[in-house]
Formats: structure tokens, sequence, C-alpha cells
């Protein structure tokens, strides 16, 4: 390797830890009065001291699968790590892993734009209304999704990259809506159609636990009220800049208060005048190059993490 290809890997290197400490300095600032406390029990995030593992947890026991297979595997670890423990790492892996993998993406273009990227993914509307929500799985899922694309994307064998894109998207398939959203970023990701082939198959297989559940289980059918119970909230020009910055759950119990000041909708506006500016350059060489992986990740980013 050349002198100068060193520095800038050293370079790269040093923007990706910056972008790592940021990540760390948010999470913890963010978490520290959950941490160490035992077992949680708020809202959706409640765990038991001794899970059993049965019908109920492989999601065979007539209800939707939500937590399948993370319910299975809290139950399986528990005799070697508490299930206090387990959640204290979600919750601070859903945070940090996000935070993390945003830097790496754009570690090239040096230690400010990694730092500003960890803080954005770290300490969002999105990442603020799940947590509230007591959904760290779920924020899981979105936060591997840089991961994901930088193991779909690295230039190295076939092989290697399949490898690399399983063990990103193992976390997020601790729960269906992580799962699937793996499936769809990989396939868009892809580098060549063999891989798309290859990872399509290995996709439906992290998959398998969730979708077995949902045809063996005896689950009815989908309440229609439930699509608007759950709906993203945007009313007036205000609420679409909400949705359209992360924010916008169906829960008002899980929004912060802050998201009602005009500072909050000024700040949001500025990140997604800044994003569409940075992008708006780069989108026609990315487009001759990768065009319609392109496209589908760009719906991905607008409309992806809504569940």
């Amino acid at each position: 390797m050349t002198v100068p290809a060193l520095a800038r890997s050293a370079t790269e290197w040093r923007a990706f830890l910056t972008g790592c400490l940021v990540s760390i300095a948010v999470t913890t600032w963010w978490l520290w009065p959950a941490l160490g406390r035992g077992q949680l029990l708020y809202r959706d995030f409640v765990q038991v001291p001794d899970p059993a593992l049965g019908p109920a947890t492989l999601g065979l026991t007539g209800s939707a699968p939500r937590a399948v297979p993370l319910d299975a595997v809290t139950a399986l670890l528990a005799p070697v790590v508490p299930t206090g423990v387990q959640q204290q790492v979600l919750l601070v892996a859903s945070l940090l892993a996000g935070g993390c993998g945003v830097a790496f993406l754009v570690r090239r273009h040096g230690a400010a734009a990694a730092g500003t990227a960890a803080a954005v993914a770290s300490w969002s509307a999105y990442a603020a209304e799940r947590l509230l929500v007591g959904q760290p799985p779920t924020l899981l899922g979105v936060a591997m999704v840089p991961w994901l694309l930088a193991a779909a994307r690295t230039s190295s064998s076939c092989s290697r990259r399949v490898l690399l894109v399983v063990l990103a998207a193992l976390p997020a398939a601790l729960t269906p809506f992580g799962g699937l959203l793996a499936v769809v970023v990989v396939l868009l990701a892809a580098r060549t159609g063999r891989d798309r082939a290859v990872l399509a198959v290995v996709g439906v297989c992290w998959c398998l636990p969730f979708v077995v559940a949902a045809v063996l289980g005896s689950t009815g059918a989908g309440d229609g009220t439930g699509a608007a119970a759950f709906a993203v909230r945007a009313a007036g020009v205000a609420g679409v800049l909400d949705v359209l910055t992360g924010a916008g759950i169906w829960s008002t119990a899980a929004t912060p208060a802050s998201r009602a000041d005009p500072s909050a909708l000024l700040a949001g506006s500025l990140l997604l005048a800044g994003a569409v500016i940075c992008l708006a350059p780069r989108l026609p060489r990315w487009q001759e190059r990768d065009g319609r992986q392109v496209r589908g990740l760009l719906a991905l980013a607008a409309l992806g993490p809504r569940s």
C-alpha cells in the first residue's frame, strides 16, 4: 500500500472513531438513567427474570408473532445471560449501532462529517419515539441498516459479502420488522445479480422463524381499524415536516413534548434542507452508476422506518 493510501486509510479510521465516540456520548447521555437497574418494565419493553421456552415464545399461540424470534432467543440465553442484561444490551445497541454504522459509511468525508452523522443517527426524533413506546428491538433493526449497506457493497468475494450481510442481519432479524427491512435493504444494495439471488435465499432463511409462526399459528385476519390506529400522524404543514424529519408516531404518550416547540420544527427543516442540498449534486452520478438501487434506497429512506 502506498503512503498516500495509508494516510487516507488512517484519516478514515480516525473519522470513524470520532463518530463512534460521539455516538457513545449521545447513547450514554440518553440512556444512563435506565442502565444497571435489573429488568425493565416499560410499555412494550418488558422482560421477566426466568422466561420459559414454549409455544408462546415461538409465536404459535394465536397472537401475531411480533416478538419472534426475540422471545425465543431471550429464553435460550437466559441461563447464561440474565434477561436484565440482555435488555441493557438491546437498549444500548439500538442507538450505538446506528450511530457507529452511519459514521462508518461517511468516514471518507472526514471526522466532522462522521461525528455529525453519528449524532443525528443516534439522537433523532425517530429514536426518541421508539424508545418512549418501548421498542428498542424495532429500533435495532433500523440501526443495522448502515451495516447492511456496507456489507452488501463491500468489494470482496461474493461468499464474504454474504457472510458479512448475515452477520449484520441477525440482530435486525430478532423482530419481523427488522428482518423484512434487512431483506429489502440488501436486495436493493446488492452489487450484482448473483449477489441478489443468493441474498434473497438467505434472507428468506433469516425470516423463517416469524414466517413459520405466522403460517402455523392461529392468528385471525387483521382488523382494518388497526391501520388507522397505528397510522403516522401528519396534520398540517408542521405535521408533514415532522414526519419527513423522522417523527410522527401514533402514540401521543410517546411523542416528546419538545416536538411541539417551533425550534424543533426549525432544526428539523434545516436538517432536511441540508440533506437535500448535499445529496442533490451527487444523485446524477449515482443514478448513472446504480440507478435502480439509488431509487429504491431513497424510497426506503423516505417510507421505510415507519412500523
